[in-house]
């Protein structure tokens, strides 16, 4: 993440390679992550090796003591580098116009019903690092992905560490995209930037959202504005078109976005964003599924990855096709649901007019119809759930 005001998400997936990135012990990734300001230095060969590998190199390349960090905020290895080109890396070329469109690779994080991912930090952050660290996990986790983040405490336990380094690098951070199946094993914080004596009001919120465009990258998500970085004070045109496209997101650079090379230092997940979240990892369950467990008499109906009781035949035939629409599942099938809908939920209790936008947890109200038709799309998106069954959750601000 490129330190000139970078922050953001994007609706698309690289991996335009298959790519083995080794885990950093602490130890090697202080050491790998010294800039050596000379980027003279960078043979032609790494560079034709890492087009070919569909990354980045006319911007935002520079050389490290054991590697290389590329479009500005992704590290790899020497070790990775030496493999192109010898088998161990397939390059896939699938776009015949790569001016106009976003691609996402094949190549994905592996998860069956769900997938539990467990980040270890380093215990010698700041009490405001963690803070803001504890954010970025709650606020991914408010998407009710199929894919649930937490922190442990044992090292050996996580599938990503997250490492503070003092580096003089111009970036806040920098992730690793996955391998294997498995997400990228390495978040790194710039210390340099991230002071223990920072005095901003919102360095929490800063921090947060330096991991959250990390994290993005060691999903495997790609800066949304690759193909130009129209972000930044230097666009030009950056694409071989080895990307491939998510459904439903757009097809050029997202405003806002959470993956954008240098976007706002904070944000929320734009409509896009959510998108291409969750047609990646979607939860179990699509909207307005209505289940039940074998072993008990309440069913429920599915909004944004929460699961609702519905109190009554009467209101089942009402609002949700009656019996015949009821899909009886397996016992505790139905612990996979949350409590809390997602972010970006728009919903309504049965018997209330006011439609609540669900945010971080919160419901915010949407107080007039010419707000829910100019921000939503109006009455078609939003869903309807049985009365009181949104009343545990908070009252954010309403949404103007």
């Amino acid at each position: 993440m490129k330190n000139i005001n970078l922050i953001g998400l994007g609706a698309l997936l690289l991996l335009s390679v298959t790519i083995f990135f080794t885990q950093c012990k602490k130890t090697e990734t202080i050491k790998s992550h010294q800039s050596t300001n000379k980027t003279e230095e960078i043979s032609q060969e790494v560079i034709q090796k890492l087009q070919a590998a569909g990354f980045i190199t006319s911007v935002g390349l520079e050389r490290l003591e054991d590697g290389y960090i590329v479009e500005y905020d992704i590290y790899i290895p020497n070790e990775v580098i030496s493999k192109m080109g010898k088998g161990s890396v397939a390059v896939q070329k699938k776009a015949s116009n790569p001016t106009t469109k976003h691609y996402r690779s094949g190549s994905l994080i592996t998860f069956g019903w769900t997938r539990h991912i467990w980040i270890y930090i380093d215990p010698n952050f700041s009490p405001y690092i963690k803070t803001g660290i504890d954010m970025a996990i709650a606020r991914i986790n408010y998407m009710n992905l199929r894919l649930t983040f937490e922190r442990t405490s044992n090292a050996s336990q996580a599938n990503i560490k997250i490492w503070g380094v003092a580096s003089t690098r111009n970036a806040k951070g920098w992730g690793e995209y996955p391998s294997n199946g498995n997400p990228g094993t390495t978040i790194t914080l710039n210390t340099n930037i991230f002071r223990s004596t920072d005095t901003d009001i919102n360095k929490e919120s800063r921090v947060m959202g330096t991991i959250l465009h990390e994290l993005g990258h060691n999903l495997g998500f790609v800066h949304t504005d690759f193909m130009y970085t129209s972000s930044c004070a230097f666009p030009e045109n950056q694409t071989d078109g080895s990307e491939r496209h998510i459904s439903g997101t757009p097809t050029g650079a997202s405003a806002g976005s959470w993956m954008l090379a240098c976007g706002p230092d904070y944000t929320h997940f734009t409509l896009e964003d959510r998108k291409a979240l969750t047609t990646l990892f979607p939860f179990w369950y699509p909207d307005g599924s209505v289940r039940r467990e074998t072993d008990k008499n309440t069913v429920y109906v599915i909004y944004g990855g929460a699961k609702f009781p519905i109190p009554s035949t009467q209101v089942l035939e009402e609002l949700y096709g009656g019996w015949g629409n009821v899909v009886v599942v397996g016992v505790n099938e139905l612990w996979i649901a949350k409590s809390v809908p997602r972010t970006g939920s728009l919903l309504r209790e049965h018997h209330q007019n006011t439609v609540y936008y669900i945010e971080d947890g919160t419901k915010r109200p949407i107080p007039t119809e010419a707000i829910l038709y100019a921000r939503f799309g109006g009455w078609g998106n939003v869903k309807v759930v049985p009365d009181n069954t949104l009343s545990a959750l908070p009252v954010g601000p309403a949404i103007q």
